[in-house]
Protein backbone atom coordinates (compact mmCIF):
# COMPACT_ATOMS: atom_id res chain seq x y z
CA UNK A 1 0.00 0.00 0.00
CA UNK A 2 1.13 3.44 -0.76
CA UNK A 3 1.47 6.58 1.73
CA UNK A 4 -0.79 8.31 -0.63
CA UNK A 5 -4.05 6.19 -0.43
CA UNK A 6 -4.57 7.79 3.08
CA UNK A 7 -8.04 8.62 2.76
CA UNK A 8 -8.61 12.38 2.77
CA UNK A 9 -5.13 13.16 4.77
CA UNK A 10 -5.45 16.48 2.87
CA UNK A 11 -9.28 17.53 2.49
CA UNK A 12 -8.63 20.61 3.62
CA UNK A 13 -5.00 21.81 1.62
CA UNK A 14 -5.22 23.11 -1.84
CA UNK A 15 -5.47 20.88 -5.17
CA UNK A 16 -2.02 21.66 -6.08
CA UNK A 17 -0.28 21.13 -2.94
CA UNK A 18 -2.15 17.63 -2.16
CA UNK A 19 -0.73 16.84 -5.73
CA UNK A 20 2.73 17.81 -4.53
CA UNK A 21 2.34 15.64 -1.49
CA UNK A 22 1.65 12.91 -3.35
CA UNK A 23 4.29 13.11 -5.68
CA UNK A 24 6.59 13.27 -2.49
CA UNK A 25 4.98 10.45 -0.73
CA UNK A 26 5.93 8.65 -4.10
CA UNK A 27 9.64 9.79 -4.42
CA UNK A 28 9.90 9.03 -0.36
CA UNK A 29 8.44 5.96 -0.52
CA UNK A 30 10.96 4.33 -2.91
CA UNK A 31 13.70 4.53 -0.77
CA UNK A 32 12.46 4.58 3.10
CA UNK A 33 15.60 4.19 4.53
CA UNK A 34 17.07 7.39 2.65
CA UNK A 35 17.28 10.85 3.76
CA UNK A 36 14.82 13.43 1.52
CA UNK A 37 17.72 14.68 -0.31
CA UNK A 38 18.85 10.55 -1.17
CA UNK A 39 15.58 9.93 -2.16
CA UNK A 40 15.43 12.54 -4.58
CA UNK A 41 15.74 12.72 -7.86
CA UNK A 42 17.70 15.73 -7.80
CA UNK A 43 18.36 19.00 -5.81
CA UNK A 44 15.02 20.66 -7.02
CA UNK A 45 13.11 18.07 -5.90
CA UNK A 46 14.47 17.52 -2.47
CA UNK A 47 13.82 21.46 -2.25
CA UNK A 48 10.64 20.83 -3.51
CA UNK A 49 9.67 18.45 -0.33
CA UNK A 50 11.26 20.39 2.36
CA UNK A 51 9.76 23.59 0.87
CA UNK A 52 6.00 20.85 0.69
CA UNK A 53 7.33 20.02 4.62
CA UNK A 54 8.02 23.99 5.73
CA UNK A 55 4.28 24.84 4.28
CA UNK A 56 1.87 26.60 6.64
CA UNK A 57 -1.23 24.97 4.87
CA UNK A 58 0.60 21.70 4.99
CA UNK A 59 -1.14 20.37 8.16
CA UNK A 60 1.06 17.41 9.16
CA UNK A 61 -1.64 16.71 12.08
CA UNK A 62 -3.73 15.56 9.27
CA UNK A 63 -1.68 13.42 7.93
CA UNK A 64 -0.71 11.85 11.05
CA UNK A 65 -4.31 11.25 12.20
CA UNK A 66 -5.86 9.96 8.76
CA UNK A 67 -2.43 7.59 8.59
CA UNK A 68 -3.49 6.46 11.96
CA UNK A 69 -7.51 5.93 10.93
CA UNK A 70 -6.35 3.67 7.59
CA UNK A 71 -3.86 1.94 9.74
CA UNK A 72 -6.90 0.61 12.66
CA UNK A 73 -9.25 -0.09 9.38
CA UNK A 74 -6.63 -2.43 8.72
CA UNK A 75 -6.17 -3.94 11.32
CA UNK A 76 -9.72 -4.86 12.32
CA UNK A 77 -10.99 -8.15 12.26
CA UNK A 78 -7.19 -9.55 12.20
CA UNK A 79 -6.75 -11.85 15.58
CA UNK A 80 -3.16 -10.92 15.53
CA UNK A 81 -0.55 -8.00 14.31
CA UNK A 82 2.88 -7.58 14.48
CA UNK A 83 4.68 -4.42 14.91
CA UNK A 84 8.30 -5.75 14.22
CA UNK A 85 11.21 -3.32 13.73
CA UNK A 86 14.64 -4.24 13.12
CA UNK A 87 17.20 -1.54 13.98
CA UNK A 88 19.95 -4.09 13.93
CA UNK A 89 23.79 -2.54 12.77
CA UNK A 90 26.67 -4.30 12.61
CA UNK A 91 29.91 -2.66 12.04
CA UNK A 92 33.17 -4.85 10.79
CA UNK A 93 35.17 -1.40 10.35
CA UNK A 94 37.84 -1.84 12.99
CA UNK A 95 38.34 -5.87 12.16
CA UNK A 96 41.47 -5.57 9.82
CA UNK A 97 41.43 -9.66 9.84
CA UNK A 98 38.87 -11.82 9.82
CA UNK A 99 37.53 -14.76 7.79
CA UNK A 100 35.50 -13.88 4.89
CA UNK A 101 35.44 -10.33 5.82
CA UNK A 102 34.44 -8.25 2.62
CA UNK A 103 32.90 -5.06 1.64
CA UNK A 104 28.98 -5.54 0.57
CA UNK A 105 26.78 -3.05 0.08
CA UNK A 106 23.62 -2.66 -1.33
CA UNK A 107 22.87 -0.32 -3.94
CA UNK A 108 19.41 0.67 -2.32
CA UNK A 109 21.10 1.64 0.84
CA UNK A 110 22.28 4.58 2.43
CA UNK A 111 21.31 8.26 1.54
Amino acid sequence: MKFYEIDNALKEAEERLEKRFRQAIETLSKYPQKSIYGSSANRAEAKAIYNLFGNDKFNKSEILRAHRAATIRRMEGRPLILAVQDTTSVNYGSRREMEGKRIYQRQDHGG
